[in-house]
């Protein structure tokens, strides 16, 4: 359906089919990502002003997806090098990925280093 012939009740609809087939904080997740692309679009003049979705805030659509903290064992650590170094990757890519590993750099802080 073309964003502009959407009404709430729409939105709210595939929000409501969303959460029914995945979860409610993939709702609220997407929430998030389409008023950033609605704003993007809105600010290039490629779409009307002032969209409905818009007016919507997470917790009437979903959930606020949770941050968690996750440390590897040691032997996920070991099977994820041995699946690096066996990978048909080519050598700067190995070197990449394990420096993300040992690191915690970001790709494109190990890529530019």
């Amino acid at each position: 359906m073309p964003l502009d012939l959407m009404t709430i009740k729409d939105w709210i609809t595939y929000f409501d089919d969303v959460k029914k087939l995945g979860s409610a904080k993939t709702a609220g997740t997407i929430l998030v990502r389409i008023k950033s692309i609605i704003g993007w679009a809105e600010k290039r003049g490629e779409v009307k002003p002032f969209n409905l979705v818009l007016t919507l805030n997470i917790n009437d659509v979903g959930e606020q997806a949770s941050v968690g903290q996750r440390v590897m064992r040691f032997d996920e650590i070991a099977k994820l090098w041995i699946q690096i170094e066996s990978s048909k990757a080519t050598p700067a890519t190995k070197a990449c990925l394990q420096l993300i590993y040992i690191t915690g750099a970001r790709q494109s802080e190990v890529r530019l280093a």
